[in-house]
């Protein structure tokens, strides 16, 4: 019989390691053609829209659906279904398995491209997905600084209590997105900006990006040159192709999750670009659902 799960129900076992293997086996596989993932679908609803994720592992299929119709919390539906037995195993309506889901994903990526030296974290943005981000990364690495910037005041300040309190990083918030990224050797982009918040000159050599806000050419929060100048991954390319219209040279991140010694590939940065691949939202339901128990 389908389990049906609440964020109380899931809170318990949700982990960071939990959270990063899960991801990380739906990210490998689907690069190697084992799992499936295409970019999501939307349904419109007069003031806004349904949209829906679906994907499958070799153990578990189903979809994720959540709507736009105004700002604030809304629950998601995450569905996960046994593929040997075309079952409904575990049902989610909630925000903690979609949202940690991405932050997940973030931190993978940190620690498939991201120097292994890397310490520095700043953030750009102060809202729930920036905090999933800095969750997930202060597990790959032994964070030794973490900078925080929003424009506005209250916001930010608020956003370092959380993290220090919840995560326990030692996190400063900073007056300016220059003084969040000079020095820093991971970065990471969680804002709804349409124009660049950072100038790709003020990153370190070696850095890596993490960017899960706009992506559209025109109406990003980076500037072009950090395309130029960074080996990019993505979770999904076909998601990204689908909102920037670019087809560049562009890795699943999946092919580069075990270190190679060539982490820069010719370039001055790395780049990851988040989209959210479909998937993996059901494979991290599963193993919060099955870490539960009966």
């Amino acid at each position: 019989m389908a389990r049906l799960l609440t964020d109380d129900d899931v809170e318990p076992v949700l982990t960071p390691a939990l959270a990063l293997d899960a991801v990380r086996g739906v990210l490998r596989d689907h690069a190697a053609g084992r799992a499936s993932g295409g970019p999501r679908v939307s349904a419109d609803l007069g003031a806004g829209e349904l949209t829906f994720t679906a994907g499958a592992t070799a153990e578990v299929y189903g979809y994720r659906s959540y709507d736009s119709l105004g700002p604030g919390k809304v629950d998601q539906i995450v569905a996960c279904l046994d593929r040997r037995t075309r079952r409904v195993k575990y049902v989610h309506v909630g925000s903690l398995v979609g949202i940690p889901r991405t932050g997940a994903i973030g931190g993978v990526a940190v620690d498939a491209m991201a120097a292994t030296d890397a310490h520095v974290l700043a953030v750009l943005g102060s809202g729930v997905q920036a905090y999933w981000q800095v969750w997930a990364i202060n597990a790959v690495r032994p964070l030794s600084e973490v900078r925080v910037y929003s424009p506005r005041m209250d916001r930010r300040a608020g956003f370092e209590s959380r993290v220090r309190e919840r995560i326990g990083a030692p996190i400063t918030a900073v007056d300016s997105a220059r003084a969040a990224v000079d020095g820093a050797q991971i970065v990471v982009l969680a804002t709804d900006a349409t124009e660049p918040v950072i100038d790709t000159s003020w990153l370190a050599d070696g850095a890596h990006v993490n960017a899960l806000g706009r992506k559209r050419p025109g109406a990003a929060e980076y500037d072009p040159q950090l395309l130029e100048q960074s080996f990019i991954t993505a979770d999904s390319v076909a998601q990204l192709t689908e909102l920037t219209g670019v087809s560049a040279p562009i890795d699943p991140l999946g092919l580069h999750l075990e270190p190679d010694g060539d982490r820069l590939h010719g370039k001055r940065l790395t780049l990851f670009q988040s989209c959210g691949l479909a998937g993996t939202e059901v494979a991290m339901l599963n193993a919060l659902g099955d870490a539960l128990g009966s």
